[in-house]
């Protein structure tokens, strides 16, 4: 590379940093203008959307079950499909809205300072449901550590950058994604030397399945934590049913009846 060349990278590389951070300015300045939105609304009546939400991850998750009876990919208690990735995003906004309203109706009716609840605006699903718990009930709850672990795969696929991969090395990125397959939440091919790329992996029932237990589990806790003569608590307590509609589709571990009914035979 010529000295010419290598200033031309280097210029360009600095101009791709400078418009990167432009952007990310103004995505916080409108975020910040949108907090202020909300938090200047002292009258009227709010609506949420996360039933709204819910009700689509229940349509993905009836999907994916479905695409089991498609020549796919088939394990015991797992099979590859193509809906099974929209349901860790949509599950996890849907979880985040939750939230978002519950703390809206506490901000509302108590005395949760602005500066709170634009704190916690700021914070991911599972950093958000610890602190608005703690704020609500004075507890520090037990979040079930998998949320954490959804939040990543979550911003994983909505931030996709498609991996290089060496299939016949059997390495896994990212360093999380072991956690993934140590609980048999992901396809595999079963030859360590030829294994399916980090993406088709991710076209996983279970995984989705999971997914949604795991945000179901959160809302539990929150149900758990929070006063039952709090306002906020029968608004919690309406959202961990709406979280448990995933139990009304047949779960990873139950398939093999529905493999029987239907006549579907194992890739392995």
């Amino acid at each position: 590379m010529t000295i010419t060349h290598a200033l031309e990278w280097i210029l360009a590389a600095g101009l791709g940093a400078t418009a990167a951070e432009f952007w990310r300015k103004r995505r916080r300045k409108s975020r910040r203008r949108r907090v202020q939105e909300f938090l200047s609304g002292s009258r009227g009546t709010m609506v949420g959307v996360y039933t709204d939400l819910l009700h689509a991850t229940d349509l993905l998750l009836a999907n994916a079950l479905e695409e089991r009876k498609q020549p796919v990919f088939r394990l015991t208690n797992n099979h590859s499909s193509h809906y099974a990735v929209s349901v860790i995003p949509a599950i996890v906004t849907a979880l985040d809205a939750c939230l978002n309203e519950i703390m809206g109706v506490w901000w509302a009716t108590s005395s949760m300072s602005d500066d709170t609840v634009a704190n916690l605006l700021e914070e991911s699903a599972g950093e958000k449901i610890h602190k608005l718990v703690q704020e609500i009930s004075g507890a520090p709850p037990k979040i079930p550590v998998d949320l954490g672990l959804l939040v990543k795969v979550r911003n994983e696929i909505v931030h996709f950058l498609p991996y290089v991969q060496d299939i016949s090395s059997g390495q896994l990125k990212p360093a999380w994604f072991g956690e993934l397959k140590r609980k048999r939440l992901v396809i595999t091919s079963g030859d360590p030397k030829a294994e399916f790329h980090f993406s088709q992996m991710l076209a996983s029932y279970a995984l989705a399945y999971w997914a949604c237990e795991t945000a179901h589990h959160a809302v539990e806790v929150l149900v758990a934590t929070i006063p039952p003569t709090s306002i906020v608590a029968r608004s919690a307590e309406l959202a961990a049913h709406n979280f448990a509609f995933y139990r009304a589709v047949t779960a990873p571990s139950d398939l093999k009846p529905f493999d029987d009914n239907y006549g579907l035979p194992l890739t392995r």
